[in-house]
């Protein structure tokens, strides 16, 4: 059952890229093998960002977004692999540090990333 819309929603921001993490996964070949453009790319590094096409402050609906978007590519990546590590990070500002709590991950979404077969990184700021 999805966690009350409110209580994820209670960051500033809050955004999620699929990244790929190896040798020449910048390069031009390693997008057409893929079959999808990066947001942006830099030596060794290769990510996609929600934050250009998902405006909600809830997390699940970033990751839903990734998922739907890279489970249909999933024999591609299975093939990149082991030359390449995938990764999502979900990163989550708070404006309201003394409040204590956290981004909620609904099972579907948990899921989704296990069926990747995918990491995922925390990168949890507090704005001050």
């Amino acid at each position: 059952m999805p966690a009350d819309p409110q209580w994820n929603s209670c960051g500033e921001s809050v955004s999620a890229t699929f990244q790929f993490l190896g040798p020449d996964v910048e390069s031009r070949a390693f997008a057409e093998d893929l079959g999808l453009e990066a947001s942006y790319t830099r030596k060794g590094v290769w990510c996609y960002q929600t934050r250009f096409f998902v405006s909600s402050r809830n997390v699940n609906d970033h990751l839903r977004y990734l998922i739907q978007l890279f489970l249909p590519l999933k024999s591609r990546i299975e093939n990149l692999m082991p030359c390449v590590t995938a990764t999502v990070c979900i990163h989550w500002e708070s404006n309201m540090p003394y409040k204590g709590g956290g981004i909620i991950i609904d099972c579907d979404c948990i899921r989704g990333l296990a069926q990747l077969g995918i990491d995922v990184v925390f990168e949890m700021c507090h704005e001050t």
